[in-house]
């Protein structure tokens, strides 16, 4: 009798599964990135496609700031070139160059130019409307480290697509940032910038997701627009080919094959503009 219940008992579970994942795979919502319409929000807001330094959208520019909602890139005094990853964020802090950079290593990561970032996990903006957030902490990469040993100031490993991050801007003020989808080297996102210095809290208010349409990279001299057009493809010559940006340069080392399975190793090198 004792085994016949527990037999019941697996069935059902298996049921329950079994309808739970056959919901999902009919409903479009639960596999399609969301975006929200942030256009009631009176709070300075953007969309736009942020790439790693590497890719090849990265020429135009990969540190976005919030203030102005434009990706910049870094500029450097001949002999004056960092010459780690510490030294990068430093110089890029003391320039004012931007507030943040993703790394699509290690699953996607966002790096706060200021180093205090924290995740807030599975949100959407609006529902932190309203809310007293409390400053960021000062943060550190758990596993990415320059050749010296030193731990990269500000970097949150392996960022979520539909979490939310806080992220504290070099002039002390806040920004919402959303992780609408990684794709390749690139991450779509949305956030919300708090221009008042006093206060961590964010009016949005709320509105009906929708599929997410992947927007073009910001330009640099304009402020982050949300147009509907799909970002430029990945093609061409390599990133490497072209003349490598200042910056934090990720290089990825030969596969290694054992049974059939490759595996790819990730280190992090030093190519202050070469």
């Amino acid at each position: 009798m004792h085994t016949r219940n527990l037999w019941m008992v697996s069935r059902m579970a298996l049921g329950v599964m079994v309808a739970i994942a056959s919901f999902a795979a009919g409903d479009p919502a639960a596999q399609e990135p969301q975006e929200e319409d942030l256009s009631a929000c009176k709070l300075p807001h953007g969309g736009l496609v942020i790439p790693d330094r590497n890719a090849q959208e990265a020429r135009a520019g990969y540190i976005l700031r919030f203030s102005d909602g434009t990706l910049n890139r870094p500029s450097f005094p001949s002999g004056a070139e960092p010459r780690s990853a510490v030294e990068f964020i430093a110089a890029v802090a003391d320039a004012k160059t931007g507030d943040l950079v993703y790394s699509s290593l290690k699953g996607g990561g966002l790096c706060s130019m200021s180093g205090r970032a924290t995740d807030l996990g599975s949100k959407s903006l609006h529902d932190l409307s309203g809310v007293v957030l409390k400053r960021p902490p000062q943060v550190y990469g758990e596993t990415e480290r320059s050749v010296a040993g030193e731990a990269t100031p500000g970097l949150i490993e392996g960022v979520q697509e539909g979490h939310c991050y806080l992220i504290e801007t070099l002039d002390g003020k806040g920004a919402l940032v959303r992780i609408v989808r990684k794709h390749g080297r690139l991450a779509d996102i949305q956030y919300v910038y708090q221009p008042d210095k006093n206060t961590w809290k964010f009016d949005i208010p709320k509105a009906k997701p929708a599929p997410a349409t992947a927007p073009a990279p910001a330009a640099t001299t304009a402020p982050a627009s949300r147009p509907a057009t799909r970002p430029s493809e990945m093609g061409g010559a390599p990133a490497s080919a072209a003349p490598s940006p200042r910056g934090i340069a990720w290089l990825r080392r030969p596969a290694i094959r054992s049974c059939g399975i490759s595996l790819a190793r990730w280190s992090l090198a030093v190519s202050w503009g070469r």
